[in-house]
């Protein structure tokens, strides 16, 4: 049902700003620790990655309330 679903989206914008300030936080305390810049690169590409992930499911949990709504 929709309401159910809106309310797992909101779970999921939840988990997503969680994860920004996860990536915030991590680069920061990579650039401020590691001074080494392949790993540097390494680490702020696989965290720039997770980043992406964790956007595309925000972006399907919206596209699944806009279908469900339309169904509704």
């Amino acid at each position: 049902d929709v309401l159910r679903l809106r309310e797992q989206v909101s779970r999921i914008e939840d988990l997503e700003e969680e994860a920004d300030l996860l990536l915030n936080t991590s680069l920061g305390t990579l650039f401020a620790t590691v001074s080494d810049a392949t790993i540097i690169l390494e680490w702020h590409s696989l965290l720039e990655k997770l980043e992406e992930v964790t956007d595309s499911c925000h972006h399907v949990a919206s596209i699944a309330v806009s279908i469900a709504r339309k169904e509704s």
